[in-house]
């Protein structure tokens, strides 16, 4: 915790514990274990529960992008493509 390198997940739970009381008295003790190098049983932050999470939350997005396209009248889709540094090209579409 606290770290620059410590990944984007990590990051933004911190950046949340701000306005969660629950998430930060978490990452509270987290910290004060890491501070006397002791383990806790559990801290939900390895990085398979970090994919895990990953995984949930994107379902959960794809749903609600999938129900509001069916109740939608009309939508748009939009096409766009450009190469990377290495001169492949990279295509994107959004709904």
């Amino acid at each position: 915790l606290d770290d620059m390198s410590n990944g984007n997940c990590v990051g933004l739970l911190e950046m949340m514990a701000v306005y969660d009381p629950v998430l930060r008295s978490h990452l509270d003790a987290l910290r004060e274990a890491q501070g006397a190098s002791r383990k806790l049983a559990v801290s939900s932050l390895s990085p398979k529960i970090q994919n895990e999470f990953i995984h949930v939350l994107a379902s959960c997005l794809i749903e609600k992008i999938k129900a509001e396209r069916a109740s939608a009248e009309f939508f748009r889709i939009m096409c766009d493509s450009t190469p990377d540094m290495a001169r492949l090209e990279r295509h994107k579409s959004f709904i």
